[in-house]
């Protein structure tokens, strides 16, 4: 079809021109089917004078029969036979029923020995098939323009899976009509059906303009973009959705871009960089500016931003395999070195022990060890009060460390401490235990532990720690038992956060 506006060819399907918007007006070109309903009729009326109405130009039998009685003065060369008479066809010149008939009135009329009620009844039979001849015809002209019938026509068509009559039929349907939406939806329905999906986009992007709420169409739009492979265009048609209902229809097809837990900017310590998605697929990305894509790195844990310039690209791939907009975050980290922190408590040899303290002038936290490690974030103990000396040599090694992992130089410090007492080391263990047991305690299967040493009001003490066992496990006990190196008394001993000092107690 050409726009007779601007002479732009328009596809099949469509209903206005794409180039300059001018509306198509349907002209029926269906007239051919209405056509050959009304010669089909006339021929099934002339069949049935033909049947009853025969010329026979000759022959013995000459005359005319009329359900199967024979007027033998009648012309020769004419017959009327009734169904009987099955060699009509039989050198019998077949003229129309229409011919027939003004031939036979007109014969009958003519011949005197021909009786009024033969030319009656004659007249009356053929009246009749001519009347009801006229009536098909009318009923058949009257379906042809009826929209009711044409419809469940072209549904009965679907139905039964004859596609391509569906389309003929619902083309004259949307004709007549053209503002209807249900005979439109059927003729986009059967395209798909006969894999015109160019044609059934047509039909349903058509009827978006007129209905544009309609959750139908756009479930149809995207079944025949999907077929296609289009994805495009179902994003782009996701922009015309007017509700949450229709916009949800799009939620597999729209790939959400990946949220940065960092932002760009310019930051003194190496940053750790979360990506997220709020849905279902993969998230991949790049550090060197490229753009990602599936062959990229794929996301699994935080990306570590280290010293320098870096760009982070990354790109969110759902389910569909549908890739959403690449987001690219560029960051630069330039470290100040950090202060190491400062111990107090100079290392070296000691008989009377000392709180092991240490300080930093700058923010971050101090984190150390004892088993000759380098402290970790996350791995290592928080220094956060004075700690007791242990006995014997120990090494320390204490850090800063940020909250991003940033680490201060380690700085070691070694002690060796030996209390000279009266009462030693192991004494002091089994006096704790025979005391709690004295008091009642079930402790014979504890295990008691003098690991550090402690001065206060000028006298040196042994700190205790008592282990028990359950399922195989070791626990700690939280009390803390203070034996005197010099009279072998014993207290209980508990941390003053407030002072980062100890306070005694009296053992119950």
């Amino acid at each position: 079809m050409i726009c007779p506006k601007c002479g732009t060819e328009i596809k099949e399907g469509y209903l206005y021109c794409q180039k300059c918007g001018e509306e198509v007006i349907m002209v029926p070109d269906y007239e051919v089917e209405l056509e050959a309903g009304i010669e089909e009729t006339i021929s099934e009326v002339a069949e049935m004078m033909a049947d009853t109405i025969v010329v026979e130009a000759q022959g013995p039998d000459a005359g005319i029969y009329i359900d199967g009685t024979m007027e033998p003065d009648f012309d020769e060369d004419v017959q009327i036979l009734s169904p009987e008479k099955p060699d009509a066809s039989e050198n019998h010149g077949n003229v129309s029923g229409g011919n027939i008939f003004v031939r036979l009135i007109a014969r009958m009329t003519n011949r005197k020995n021909v009786g009024p009620g033969i030319v009656i009844a004659s007249a009356i039979v053929l009246g009749l098939v001519l009347v009801f001849g006229i009536f098909k015809i009318t009923r058949t002209i009257q379906d042809y323009y009826d929209f009711d019938f044409q419809y469940e026509k072209a549904r009965s068509e679907f139905a039964d899976g004859d596609y391509e009559a569906v389309v003929s039929t619902a083309r004259h349907v949307v004709s007549l009509r053209p503002a209807e939406e249900k005979p439109r939806l059927l003729l986009a329905d059967s395209y798909y059906k006969l894999e015109k999906y160019d044609e059934a986009i047509a039909v349903l992007t058509d009827l978006l303009k007129d209905f544009p709420q309609d959750q139908t169409i756009y479930e149809r739009l995207i079944a025949n973009y999907e077929t296609e492979g289009d994805i495009d265009s179902i994003i782009r048609l996701s922009g015309q959705a007017g509700n949450a209902a229709i916009s949800a229809l799009f939620d597999d097809y729209v790939s959400d871009a990946p949220e940065f837990s960092v932002d760009s900017g310019s930051y003194f310590e190496p940053q750790s960089v979360r990506l997220m998605s709020s849905k279902g697929g993969t998230i991949y990305y790049t550090v060197d500016g490229s753009e990602p894509d599936k062959n990229s790195e794929v996301y699994t844990t935080p990306i570590r931003i280290d010293e320098g310039e870096t760009v982070l690209s990354a790109v969110h791939i759902n389910e569909k395999g549908i890739a959403s907009e690449i987001v690219q975050k560029t960051y630069t980290v330039k470290i100040i070195a950090t202060e190491v922190p400062q111990v107090i408590t100079e290392g070296g040899d000691y008989t009377v022990p000392k709180l092991i303290k240490v300080k930093s002038s700058q923010s971050g936290t101090i984190y150390y060890t004892t088993d000759g490690t380098d402290p970790e974030l996350g791995n290592s103990k928080e220094y956060e009060q004075p700690l007791p000396m242990p006995l014997g040599k120990s090494e320390y090694r204490f850090a800063i460390i940020s909250d991003s992992g940033v680490s201060s130089d380690v700085v070691t410090v070694k002690y060796n401490l030996k209390i000279n007492g009266v009462v030693d080391k192991a004494t002091a263990q089994s006096a704790v235990q025979l005391r709690l047991m004295t008091l009642g305690h079930p402790v014979m299967d504890h295990e008691f532990v003098a690991k550090y040493g402690y001065y206060a009001n000028d006298r040196n003490y042994y700190i205790v720690e008592e282990y028990s066992t359950n399922d195989g496990k070791k626990r700690r006990e939280s009390t803390l038992y203070a034996v005197d190196t010099t009279t072998g008394e014993i207290f209980t001993i508990t941390r003053n956060t407030d002072k980062g000092d100890y306070d005694f107690g009296v053992v119950l």
